[in-house]
């Protein structure tokens, strides 16, 4: 405290630094390692698979993203971040030969926020991959490589139809449709009581050609640089959502439980280490804010000491830690609250 109001101004904003510093090390290391692999939109051979929400906006199974706000999206797992955060929210997709304007809404949005889930997801065939011994499927004839067109009466072009039509006839006797080496047969077989036959379907990335972005120790430090930058970005963007009630941001905010669910259920370094960067650069984004009691309140403090040459008084310093103290119980008690009741939900 006996430090110039400039030198402890450095020293306030040394946390937040080292975390963006931080972020993008591991960043570069990433890059670096394990390259970043990709779903590039163009190669969707069958298009979205889209959920409830995403066809009451307009979009349907099978639609092909063409743009996202005017401009082209090159990975198709940057597709639902930019129509969330785009001020133009148009979105053309290729449906049957035909390029159809979708529009979304803010009221759109806060049910895709609100679900906390992709509401468009990479539509996969269903084509048979491996059969369980002794399960149903066997014993009705299905094999490897059938693709399944139809069960119980309904078209299943998509291996999500397959399973919702499945799910509904739990325990029930039906008849599923295949394409074998070209031609059409008619399988009977029995659904178990948890809506499965036993069967798995070719794995996606047998379906759907990756590409995989390869980085030299050199060409991975700026692109780790530009990858902090692009979270740092698509952070603040998300935030400033939070400030606008129509769109329901403030509900899909999250605390413990929903840090949690980020990591993946089994092991893996790959997932770990992004999302320690992502984590980093998040502490940095909330420790600069300029509320009272952390980083950025003190921040915010010095820079009127440096500009008036005089420090605030000592009550007002009171009084502001104690607001940003409550302040930060409140964003915790509520990120924390809405965790707790999606749990019910």
């Amino acid at each position: 405290r006996s430090k110039p109001a400039w030198q402890r101004l450095i020293i306030m904003l040394g946390g937040v630094t080292v975390n963006v510093i931080l972020g993008m090390l591991i960043y570069m290391m990433v890059l670096f390692v394990w390259g970043r692999e990709y779903i590039p939109t163009e190669n969707m051979t069958y298009g979205v698979y889209a959920d409830s929400t995403a066809q009451e906006v307009g979009f349907r199974n099978g639609d092909k993203i063409i743009t996202v706000g005017g401009e082209k999206v090159k990975k198709f797992s940057d597709v639902q971040l930019n129509i969330i955060l785009n001020d133009n929210k148009e979105v053309v997709v290729n449906r049957d030969g035909q390029n159809v304007n979708i529009q979304i809404t803010n009221g759109t949005i806060a049910k895709i926020l609100e679900r906390q889930k992709p509401f468009l997801q990479v539509a996969v065939a269903p084509i048979v991959e491996e059969v369980v011994s002794g399960s149903n499927a066997e014993k009705a004839g299905l094999l490897k490589g059938d693709r399944i067109v139809e069960v119980a009466g309904s078209e299943t072009n998509f291996f999500r139809d397959v399973v919702k039509e499945l799910k509904q006839s739990k325990g029930e006797k039906i008849s599923i449709s295949v394409i074998r080496n070209n031609e059409a047969l008619l399988l009977n077989t029995e659904v178990t009581e948890e809506g499965t036959l036993g069967f798995q379907i070719m794995a996606i990335d047998e379906q759907i050609e990756f590409e995989t972005e390869k980085y030299t120790l050199l060409e991975s430090i700026p692109g780790g640089v530009n990858e902090a930058y692009d979270k740092f970005n698509s952070y603040i963007k998300q935030m400033k959502l939070m400030f606008k009630p129509e769109t329901g941001a403030y509900k899909s905010m999250g605390g413990f439980i929903t840090i949690g669910k980020a990591f993946s259920k089994t092991w893996d370094w790959e997932r770990f280490w992004n999302f320690t960067a992502f984590l980093s650069i998040i502490l940095a984004i909330m420790n600069i804010l300029p509320i009272p009691a952390l980083d950025g309140g003190h921040v915010m403090f010095l820079i009127y000491e440096i500009v008036t040459g005089r420090s605030p008084h000592e009550k007002v310093m009171e009084y502001a830690q104690i607001a940003g103290i409550v302040t930060l119980l409140a964003l915790m008690a509520f990120a924390n609250g809405n965790d707790i009741l999606r749990l019910f939900q």
